[in-house]
């Protein structure tokens, strides 16, 4: 089989893996039955102040099984099941009842109405016999206070059916909150700022919306020779856009509508001006604070088990102050920094900067939302 016919090489096979494997991580597995937690042979027989023993869990469950019937024979063919003979026996349907006055006066209620044949605690104890049931005398009989302890009453657990719980909003998903990612600035270099996973929803589509706090960091060296250059000018760092791109596993996603992004500094108003004034030789480097940017209106197909990775690329403009520089200079690196933490580290080493957005005494935070 040659390569292009293997299907561990189909993107579409590779696509369904990655999803699978990275949507593990938010899979929350089912609480473990703890079938001890409510361990009746730890409880105590309130008639007898004794700690409940086998027998009496055994006979709870089996007069439990045997009080009804898995079908109603008697309607069909006229016969009753022993089952049924052991719970008309056993609630005493037949039987003669002769009450004495004394009897009837001490446990009656509802004004004479009813009467409490069984005070409380009185336990009656009915022969096997009397349901036709062979070999040695048994006496069974019920006792509420006794625990019912492996009888199972949930038919649908036995085939796997579980009702799943469905969130009050009809739409489930969560966010990666990456901190710090760096985007250095090479032609068309996308970086991942978050993923978003679609953990269950009832809508086919959404649109998303990212507000991130971002800096920039530009850095040079002399070059090889010279040892000290000094420009009154400053380098001029102008954004020109922002690209978001979305990303299905290895695949991209194409979107049915742009993206609209607002930039807190750089599209308008003052351009990002840093002042490099090397006194002797060694390297530059100024970080800025460039304010938040607000990616809006990011259009995606959501359904369960969903995995996106949201991808950005900002796009620089750099004006040198005069020919001098990139004669003295090496060409200076820039990089995006995305959602900075409140500890981000500026600083600037041989240079100044002038024209950049005030650090605020609280970064904003590092966010996701969604409108259907």
């Amino acid at each position: 089989m040659s390569d292009q016919n293997n299907v561990c090489n189909n993107t579409a096979y590779i696509n369904s893996i990655d999803q699978k494997r990275r949507f593990q991580l938010f899979n929350v597995p089912p609480v473990r039955y703890d079938n001890l937690a409510n361990n009746p042979y730890t409880q105590i027989n309130p008639l007898t102040n004794q700690l409940f023993t086998k027998y009496d869990l055994d006979m709870r469950r089996k007069v439990e099984i045997l009080k009804y019937s898995a079908n109603n024979s008697n309607t069909q063919t006229n016969n009753f099941t022993k089952a049924e003979i052991y719970a008309q026996a056993i609630s005493g349907k037949y039987q003669q009842r002769t009450y004495s006055q004394i009897f009837i006066q001490d446990n009656s209620y509802n004004n004479g109405a009813n009467i409490n044949i069984c005070p409380p605690g009185t336990v009656i104890k009915t022969p096997s016999t009397a349901c036709n049931v062979p070999g040695p005398v048994t006496y069974f009989y019920e006792d509420d206070t006794v625990p019912l302890y492996k009888y199972n009453t949930n038919i649908d657990s036995n085939y796997g059916i579980l009702q799943q719980t469905l969130p009050a909003s009809g739409f489930l998903w969560d966010y990666t909150r990456l901190s710090n990612v760096k985007l250095p600035y090479e032609s068309n270099t996308y970086s991942t700022i978050t993923s978003i996973f679609i953990q269950y929803t009832d809508v086919p589509s959404s649109k998303f919306s990212i507000q991130t706090p971002i800096a920039l960091n530009i850095s040079g060296s002399l070059r090889t020779g010279v040892n000290t250059y000094v420009d009154t000018q400053a380098i001029r760092i102008n954004i020109i856009s922002v690209s978001v791109s979305v990303k299905y596993s290895s695949s991209n996603v194409s979107l049915i509508s742009q993206p609209s992004y607002i930039f807190e500094h750089g599209l308008s108003g003052t351009p990002i001006n840093t002042s490099v004034n090397i006194l002797s030789g060694g390297n530059f480097s100024v970080s800025c604070y460039l304010g938040v940017l607000n990616i809006n209106n990011i259009p995606l197909l959501t359904q369960k088990g969903y995995v996106y990775d949201i991808q950005t690329f900002v796009n620089y403009q750099i004006l040198y102050p005069s020919n001098l520089y990139p004669d003295n200079c090496t060409t200076p690196v820039l990089s995006t920094y995305f959602n900075i933490p409140a500890n981000f580290s500026f600083y600037n080493i041989r240079c100044t900067t002038s024209g950049a957005t005030p650090i605020p005494a609280v970064l904003p935070a590092f966010s996701v939302n969604t409108t259907i």
